[in-house]
C-alpha cells in the first residue's frame, strides 16, 4: 500500500511538471461529468471502526456538476450510485469476557450490498490543466443481505468517505480518475452490535464530460 501510495505521488509530480494549461481541461460553472470507477481494499484497519480482517470492493455509477469555477480551483457536486458492494469477513468466533465463554460463531463469507452516495463534493486543483489533483468527502448509505458486519448488527449501514486523487484529461470531453479513500461503514448505533469497518480503498474510474 504505501509502495503503490509513493509510486502515485511520483507520478502525479512528475505529470504535474509536464503538463500545460489548456482549454479542453478548463472546467466551467454547470459542467456535468457521468462516468464509473471500481475500488478495492485487500484489509480493513483499526480506526473509527474495529472490524478487522474485512476486504471490501464497491462499483459506482458518478455523476458530477461543476457549482464553481475559479482560475485555478473548481468545486464540484457529486452523486452516485452504488449496485454493487461486496464486503467479505473472515471466520469469526465471538467471545464475552465477563461470562468468560464463547457465545457464537459465523463462517466467513461475501456479503453482497447495494446503496446510494448521494452527499459528495469535490474540489479540483490546478483547473485548466489536463493533471487535476483533488480532494473529496462523501457520504451515503448501503444496505447488505446479511447483518454486517457482525451477527445482531444491521443490514442497513451508514458510510462516510474522503480521500484525495488525481483527475487526468485524456480527451476534450473524457477524464480518467485515480485516487485513494479512506471508507468507513457503520450502523450509527441502530443496532446492538456496531463495530464498524474501517478500509483504505484505492480506485480508478472513467468520466465523459457532456456539457
Amino acid at each position: 500500500m504505501r509502495r503503490f501510495l509513493l509510486v502515485m505521488a511520483f507520478i502525479i509530480c512528475a505529470a504535474m511538471l509536464m503538463t500545460a494549461q489548456t482549454n479542453e481541461a478548463l472546467l466551467k460553472r454547470w459542467n456535468q461529468e457521468i462516468g464509473f470507477w471500481g475500488g478495492y481494499s485487500p484489509d480493513s484497519t483499526i480506526g473509527i471502526g474495529e472490524a478487522r480482517d474485512r476486504k471490501f470492493f464497491e462499483l459506482n455509477a458518478q455523476y458530477a456538476i461543476t457549482i464553481w469555477a475559479g482560475q485555478h480551483v473548481a468545486l464540484k457536486w457529486v452523486s452516485e450510485l452504488v449496485p454493487v458492494a461486496l464486503l467479505h469477513d473472515p471466520n469469526e468466533s465471538y467471545f464475552n469476557s465477563l461470562l468468560q465463554q464463547q457465545t457464537g460463531y459465523r463462517a466467513g463469507a461475501t456479503t453482497y450490498g447495494g446503496g446510494v452516495t448521494p452527499l459528495g463534493m469535490q474540489v479540483n486543483f490546478r483547473n485548466g490543466h489536463r493533471l487535476q489533483p483533488f480532494l473529496d468527502a462523501h457520504a451515503g448509505l448501503l444496505y447488505f443481505t446479511r447483518q454486517e458486519p457482525v451477527p445482531n448488527s444491521s443490514q442497513l449501514n451508514f458510510t462516510f468517505n474522503f480521500g484525495a486523487g488525481v483527475q487526468i484529461f485524456t480527451r476534450r470531453r473524457s477524464s480518467l480518475l485515480m485516487g485513494y479513500k479512506y471508507h468507513h461503514i457503520s450502523n450509527n448505533e441502530t443496532a446492538p452490535e456496531n463495530p464498524g469497518v474501517d478500509n483504505n480503498e484505492l480506485y480508478m474510474g472513467y468520466l465523459w464530460r457532456w456539457k
